[in-house]
């Protein structure tokens, strides 16, 4: 990945993003740390994240990291309803990048009516104005990207902010062990770093051509995956899969049979973990076997860190470098999503 390809490919720039990413995280460590945000005297049962596309998976990663320590239950909601669950005792924290998603705004206005303690974050448009003139805690981000790329915001902001609620305890540790291990990373990922030394450039050139499967190695990480998916669709302009352990051993393990012609096109990615349960790392071993049979031998990727927050950031950075690099041998620019503004040209204006 030489840095002429970098320059004919990369028109919009979305290597600096990437290498940017623990400035960003900086950044929106300082940006929740501006707003005077109290413990509020309320009992809440259930906590739920609205959004879409690269705004929503901030809330699948928190949902990922939270779940296995909050004593309420978390859901994500993409779509232009809530649940009949949401009522006053939620955290409705809607997500929208630029602030005009049209689903995530619909969603907002359901949960209002339903009383939800309401939280928003934006770089400004539609749910900004709301969420003043209803009077709700807005967070102000930074625009001038594609959402896909300002998870550090999405992520640690409300983070912070459910910390500041008294819902969580003290986040500091676990946010500091995750942008060390994000500058770390990117000593190994930067364009400098050749294959095989460098990672993502090395899966990169297995996935180039081939269909990719990314299995994660439990339901905590599954978001992981379907980042990865999400990354390789818009980025390298490329099709791909993800499923987890141990459910897929209940049925797409089954699957590994036909089409016979599809299968030896498929690349296994499995995203693996330190904490894995011991019977689910026998798991992926007898899988391991049952993909060789099929000639496919996955490639395996294990987290960084001891925190959570740390190991589901480090497999999301890897990922994203991946989707780059892959990009760049698909010869696309990473950065435009013409499909996309085709299809919100062709639905036309939304009105609430």
């Amino acid at each position: 990945m030489d840095k002429e390809r970098i320059e004919k490919y990369d028109t919009s720039h979305m290597l600096a993003l990437l290498l940017g990413f623990r400035q960003q995280c900086d950044k929106a460590v300082t940006i929740a740390q501006s707003y005077n945000v109290q413990p509020v005297d309320r009992s809440f049962e259930n906590m739920i994240f609205l959004g879409m596309g690269g705004s929503a998976m901030g809330g699948e990663l928190l949902k990922s990291y939270l779940q296995p320590f909050l004593e309420i239950p978390v859901a994500v909601n993409r779509g232009y309803t809530v649940p009949e669950w949401v009522s006053d005792k939620t955290i409705a924290i809607a997500l929208s990048f630029s602030g005009n998603t049209e689903e995530t705004l619909s969603a907002y206005r359901a949960a209002l009516k339903k009383k939800a303690f309401l939280i928003t974050v934006s770089s400004g448009g539609r749910l900004h104005e709301l969420s003043e003139k209803d009077g709700c805690l807005h967070m102000q981000i930074p625009a001038g990207m594609p959402p896909r790329c300002a998870l550090g915001y999405l992520t640690l902001i409300p983070l912070r902010i459910i910390e500041r609620l008294g819902v969580i305890d003290n986040q500091d540790a676990q946010i500091a062990e995750t942008l060390h291990t994000i500058s770390l990373l990117l000593e190994e990922l930067s364009p400098e770093v050749k294959a095989p030394e460098n990672l993502a450039k090395t899966i990169a050139g297995v996935l180039q051509k081939n269909f990719p499967v990314i299995y994660a190695s439990s339901d905590v990480f599954y978001a992981v995956a379907y980042r990865w998916c999400c990354q390789i669709a818009e980025n390298a302009k490329q099709l791909a899969w993800c499923h987890y352990f141990p459910e897929m051993n209940h049925n797409e393990i089954v699957g590994w049979e036909h089409p016979k012609e599809l299968l030896h096109s498929c690349k296994v990615v499995m995203l693996r973990d330190s904490m894995e349960y011991d019977r689910t790392k026998k798991r992926i071993e007898v899988v391991k076997g049952i993909l060789s049979d099929n000639k496919v031998r996955p490639l395996e990727v294990f987290s960084r860190g001891k925190g959570l927050l740390s190991r589901l950031f480090s497999l999301i950075y890897i990922g994203d470098f991946v989707s780059f690099y892959l990009a760049l041998l698909n010869e696309v620019d990473p950065t435009p999503i013409s499909k996309i503004d085709h299809l919100k040209k062709s639905l036309g204006p939304f009105s609430l």
